[in-house]
């Protein structure tokens, strides 16, 4: 659901309802942050990601234990280092923790995770469809839509 947009974007409006959208948009950042390879960009999206989810009373910040920002801390605290995308795993690791074990359990018995099930099915059928005509799965097509989603999953 993470790496998917339209799971994203629903699971993301399950978010709003119980006022945990920082988490959403904690995750979506770290994802620009992965893609950006500039050094002074990647920087500056590191920063913003420290003042918007990780320093203490920062508005939408995101609860995280103490030991698992280690690594962030000191590469915040030493700004002239480079840094790989792996100071994020620890916070990553422990945000999907968290989501799996509570918002996420939530998610799957709403409505809009009904929408999303339903969205991966049109999609499978869709992906049938032209592979009968073409022979070739639909461009974009999801790796998960080509078999049948059950909500339990």
């Amino acid at each position: 659901i993470l790496e998917e947009e339209r799971g994203m974007d629903l699971f993301s409006q399950h978010l709003i309802t119980e006022l945990s959208i920082e988490n959403a948009l904690f995750w979506k950042a770290l994802k620009v942050l992965e893609v950006e390879t500039e050094k002074e960009k990647r920087r500056e999206i590191f920063e913003d990601i420290y003042e918007r989810y990780i320093e203490n009373g920062a508005e939408s910040q995101v609860n995280f234990s103490y030991e698992v920002l280690g690594a962030v801390r000191a590469t915040k605290n030493n700004p002239e280092e480079e840094f790989s995308n792996e100071i994020f795993e620890g916070p990553k690791r422990e945000l999907i923790a968290l989501l799996k074990m509570d918002s996420l359990t939530r998610f799957k018995s709403s409505a809009l995770f009904s929408e999303y099930l339903e969205g991966m099915e049109m999609d499978a059928l869709r992906d049938i469809v032209e592979k009968r005509k073409t022979g070739k799965r639909r461009r974009g097509a999801s790796v998960k839509a080509r078999g049948t989603v059950k909500k339990n999953e």
